[in-house]
């Protein structure tokens, strides 16, 4: 055997924005060869409409959703287009020019790939004419803030803007059927077990998947297979071993959309084809390789470089994927667990496919320290002779502890996302909520924390065990510690916890609906007031804001990490808490050392105090 260069890996780096080659990721530049066919559920929306009766879709959304590779794909399976017609239409016609069907029947389409490419003046006029045209359809790309700097100010494109507005209050991407507003920052990269990370991981149809066995086939011939990271990570990850990996993967993604991060197709190309060569050729391999066989690939195993990058890339070619830096503040490796960390020092034979990767090597002084971590770390621990080596020991000791941490993290699928190991405790509350399962004892005891919560949030120090949501007048500000004037009191059964889509009460059989257009994951919980009257007032929780009032319930807060969130919090209690009209104004609820007292004005200006 000699080395090899695996194909894949270079095709793999076509994908990364580390250096020149970088090109595959743009759907002008792509070839046919290395393409992705994804089936997003937009596509098969934009066919669906465009064989109705749809006169314009707008596609709107951040750079990187699709949006071109849904018109080159519309191109083929709505127009009959070649692959390479597609291709050249693409690039050279897609400006708003008639578009003629290959098929008998079919409507003509105009395409604007990019409406950032044209003035707003004249990006207004072509929106007109395409409204207007009942012999065609208009299938228009722009990002949301261009589209919204294009319809402000224009009367004749009131209803368009009315349409977009909409969009996020209904939650329909249709009223009509003839206009369509199409937001893809709502897909989702992480949508239930057939998501798209899983998609490009495993493959689809006839396509085949980055894990694909005839993709690595190549490597079983290579001599630096024994120790090359990138052939060790197909291993852990590909097909029913590696499904509960897989999971882990797609779940961290989850419950990073849940988090308000809008994850882009674009980006999660990158993010897989990055964790799978830590941006090593198998050039690299084989040098590194040959000078040493162990001990230096463990920063390159994909649980590594999901949380933190290897010393061969800078901080600003990684800067180049945004969610890598979102990901990196969930590092399972920084949060110390005495049940965890004392398995993985003192037992051995925790893990049920240890290899090379975990071994680590580092030179302390004058001797080179190799540690097989599959026996424990025991050994780690030597006779420093200086302040230098205790300094070299104690990082490298945390080096490969959060290794470790990071390994046993994906390893434990059969128990499910432990997202406190990343830093959210309240985290299967949330998914429960968004899931709509109807277990109504647990939804009140989720309720009743929360309201605990929002009176800690206020400064409040009521008995957990209220299910009565006091609210302090916004007149005067948050409490203090020892009183604080009330206006307002909710009871537990006018609050709701709902999933976003639930809060839109769109039918399921919506031929519009927006959970229907794109891939859909459940993002926010809406807390919900029934304020009487026919008024209802609703606040959307991302999962950090529900994070945040659910810790609040144990009394302490850090009130600088979650500022922002506290201040949404607070803005919407003061909305709550106005008085109507109708509101009697010769009393004042005073909240005094937890106890409810009522303040009146009786006759002759004599003041009584009740309590309760």
């Amino acid at each position: 055997m000699a080395y090899q260069i695996n194909t894949h890996v270079q095709r793999l780096h076509r994908y990364l924005p580390f250096d020149a080659s970088f090109d595959q990721i743009y759907e002008e530049n792509r070839n046919v060869g290395d393409s992705l066919e994804i089936e997003t559920r937009a596509l098969h929306y934009l066919k669906t409409v465009l064989a109705d009766t749809a006169r314009l879709v707008i596609l709107t959304g951040d750079a990187g959703h699709g949006k071109t590779h849904l018109c080159n794909r519309v191109l083929r399976e709505v127009l009959g287009y070649s692959a390479d017609a597609a291709r050249t239409a693409i690039k050279h016609a897609c400006d708003g020019r008639l578009l003629m069907s290959d098929r008998p029947g079919g409507r003509p389409l105009r395409v604007f790939k990019d409406f950032s490419e044209v003035t707003p003046a004249k990006a207004r006029d072509l929106l007109k004419s395409a409204a207007a045209d009942p012999d065609s359809a208009t299938v228009v790309c722009v990002n949301e803030g261009r589209l919204r700097t294009i319809l402000a100010g224009d009367g004749d494109l009131a209803d368009v803007a009315l349409a977009f507005l909409q969009s996020f209050a209904s939650g329909r991407a249709s009223t009509e059927g003839r206009l369509h507003i199409v937001n893809l920052n709502y897909q989702s990269v992480a949508a239930g077990d057939a998501a798209l990370v899983e998609r490009v991981l495993s493959g689809e149809g006839r396509m085949l998947g980055w894990l694909a066995p005839r993709r690595w086939a190549v490597c079983d011939s290579c001599d630096a297979k024994p120790g090359c990271p990138m052939a060790r990570n197909a291993v852990l990850l590909e097909g029913a071993t590696g499904v509960g990996r897989r999971a882990r993967i797609r779940d961290v993604m989850a419950l990073m959309e849940r988090l308000g991060v809008v994850i882009t197709i674009r980006e999660i190309l990158m993010t897989v084809a990055y964790v799978l060569t830590g941006g090593l050729k198998c050039e690299d391999v084989h040098q590194r390789f040959g000078r040493q066989a162990d001990g230096w690939q463990a920063e390159y195993m994909f649980y590594s470089l999901l949380f933190a990058g290897p010393r061969t890339l800078s901080r600003d070619r990684l800067a180049r994927i945004p969610v890598l830096a979102e990901i990196a503040a969930l590092d399972p490796g920084l949060v110390a667990d005495r049940r965890v960390d004392e398995r993985l020092i003192n037992d051995a034979d925790v893990f049920v496919d240890p290899g090379f990767e975990l071994r680590f090597r580092r030179r302390i002084g004058g001797r080179e320290a190799l540690i097989d971590a599959t026996h424990g770390i025991d050994e780690i621990i030597a006779d420093a002779r200086s302040g230098d080596e205790r300094h070299t020991e104690a990082e490298f000791t945390r080096e490969v502890i959060r290794n470790l941490r990071r390994r046993d993290f994906f390893e434990g699928a059969v128990n499910g996302l432990e997202a406190a190991r990343l830093g959210f405790s309240h985290y299967d509350d949330f998914r429960f909520l968004l899931s709509g399962e109807s277990d109504n004892s647990r939804r009140v005891t989720i309720k009743n924390r929360l309201i605990t919560g929002l009176h800690t949030i206020q400064g409040l120090r009521l008995p957990a065990s209220g299910s009565t949501l006091h609210l302090v007048d916004p007149a005067f500000g948050r409490s203090t510690s020892s009183a604080a004037i009330i206006a307002r009191k909710i009871g537990s059964s006018q609050i709701r916890l709902l999933p976003q889509s639930e809060g839109w009460e769109v039918r399921p059989d919506d031929p519009y609906a927006l959970r229907g257009a794109v891939d859909w994951i459940e993002r926010a919980v809406l807390l919900t007031v029934d304020l009487g009257g026919g008024e209802r007032r609703q606040h959307p929780l991302d999962l950090l804001s529900f994070d945040c009032i659910m810790r609040a319930a144990s009394g302490y807060l850090p009130e600088a990490f979650y500022a922002h969130d506290i201040r949404r919090i607070l803005n919407f209690l003061g909305l709550l808490a106005e008085r109507s009209a109708h509101d009697s104004n010769d009393s004042i609820s005073v909240m005094v050392g937890g106890a409810l007292h009522t303040v009146t004005l009786e006759e002759g200006g004599v003041i009584g105090v009740s309590k309760g």
